[in-house]
């Protein structure tokens, strides 16, 4: 049915968010205090968009903070408070909202993460055949001394991982 206000999960969230912030603010917890009559789909919207993306809440705080500020009458002296109070509570959201979802991104996550740590980039193809390849990787540097002597030694060290670094002394 239409509905003059929009009806979607970035709603859904800022419900649930409003929800938690109302409990804390009952308990004395000034930072939701503070937020009462701000949360708002706007400020949840773009934290829940990119959190498929894979937002840290590092990032989706600076989300947040930005829409706190656009707001005339949210008072600027909580808005690094707030910001960091409502990206757990979004997060928090998301998590209840979404349990099987979230096990399963946690679960990719950590597949790239042991994949990428091994020193392989992360690739598959999706059901369309489109190659999908993610070069992140982490690399690691060894440093190794060697004398003169051990040149020859130095060269097969090399062969077998370019990422090794050699000093000679």
């Amino acid at each position: 049915m239409p509905c003059d206000v929009p009806q979607d999960v970035y709603s859904g969230v800022a419900q649930q968010v409003e929800e938690l912030r109302a409990r804390d603010a009952e308990s004395g917890l000034k930072i939701a205090q503070v937020l009462e009559g701000f949360i708002s789909r706007k400020v949840v919207k773009q934290t829940v968009m990119t959190v498929v993306y894979g937002v840290t809440r590092y990032g989706g705080r600076l989300q947040i903070e930005k829409r706190l500020k656009e707001i005339d009458e949210f008072p600027k002296e909580f808005v690094w408070d707030a910001s960091h109070y409502l990206v757990r509570q979004v997060f928090n959201a998301l998590k209840e909202m979404f349990t099987g979802t979230r096990e399963i991104q946690d679960w990719l996550t950590e597949s790239a993460r042991l994949i990428s740590k091994s020193g392989h980039t992360v690739q598959w193809v999706t059901p369309l055949g489109l190659p999908i390849i993610q070069p992140y990787h982490r690399t690691r540097n060894q440093v190794v001394s060697l004398t003169l002597r051990q040149t020859w030694k130095l060269f097969n060290l090399l062969s077998v991982s370019h990422r090794s670094i050699a000093v000679l002394t």
